[in-house]
């Protein structure tokens, strides 16, 4: 297990990556769907690649992001290795106390009101799986005509709910994206 720091232009740089990927398989997305937050950066930069698509963004929390927010303050003056070994016992924690309840997310009247298409699902990371999951599984039962293919930076733990379609890092790679909490101006 590692952790890869990704600063604006690298991240901007496995986005484009990604969406080469998915070019290249053939999809063509008609709506590209992210999860918000981390889902809402990839997808402003994918969509780039897929000009004709329609962006719609949703929401859904880990627990553990909820908890995150509890020691924002700690965290800013911590060491980044203190940090990345945070971020490795956070992950190896999450494996093995894995909430897999349904979440209740919200899909926006227009994503509800889908023909057949080609929808793209996008995230930063899967780490259970349980997000993805639900949004893959509440698309499909709203509009079971659509296709349905899902995009990710990163895959973080070895048996996920469910795999993305697409995704760069499969190999326990812990992302430290530009938005996150953890992330240090001069590191």
């Amino acid at each position: 297990m590692r952790v890869k720091t990704l600063r604006n232009s690298d991240f901007e740089s496995e986005c484009f990556r990604l969406a080469q990927m998915i070019c290249d398989d053939g999809f063509r997305p008609n709506m590209i769907v992210g999860i918000k937050t981390g889902g809402e950066y990839v997808a402003n930069i994918v969509g780039v690649s897929f000009p004709d698509a329609k962006i719609h963004l949703i929401s859904l929390q880990r627990p553990m992001t909820t908890n995150k927010q509890r020691i924002k303050g700690l965290i800013k003056i911590l060491p980044i290795w203190m940090l990345d070994i945070i971020r490795v016992l956070e992950s190896l924690w999450s494996r093995f106390h894995r909430d897999e309840s349904p979440r209740s997310i919200k899909l926006p009247e227009s994503v509800k009101a889908l023909p057949t298409m080609n929808v793209l699902i996008v995230d930063d990371a899967v780490d259970s799986g349980v997000t993805l999951n639900t949004v893959v599984s509440e698309l499909k039962k709203v509009s079971p005509g659509i296709v349905v293919k899902s995009a990710v930076i990163t895959v973080t733990t070895p048996q996920p709910v469910i795999m993305p379609d697409y995704y760069l890092y499969n190999d326990s790679t812990l992302i430290r994206f530009p938005w996150s909490m953890d992330m240090k101006k001069n590191v």
